[in-house]
């Protein structure tokens, strides 16, 4: 029996959908910090909240889609002005 990676993707909760499994909006990446980073850009795009899931590819949608009950690191991004890198103080 082959052992399967671990991919991950990222959804984009500001809207919400009734959908299951949902599509994912970014990814599918292979490490969780590939999924950090583009849930970080997606904070800094102006998204509220998303979401990092498990994902597999679902021949019968053709798209890779979470995996229900596969866990969830739910990122709440208002306010989320700390991801964005602050002008220096020494140069105004």
């Amino acid at each position: 029996m082959a052992i399967m990676q671990k991919m991950y993707g990222v959804i984009d909760e500001t809207g919400l959908s009734l959908l299951s499994p949902r599509a994912i909006d970014e990814g599918p990446f292979r490490s969780l910090a590939g999924a950090f980073e583009a849930a970080s850009e997606m904070a800094e795009g102006g998204r509220e909240q998303c979401s990092i899931v498990l994902c597999r590819f679902s021949e019968r949608h053709e798209c890779w889609v979470e995996v229900v009950g596969g866990g969830v690191i739910e990122i709440d991004c208002r306010d989320a002005g700390g991801l964005v890198e602050e002008e220096d103080e020494d140069e105004a």
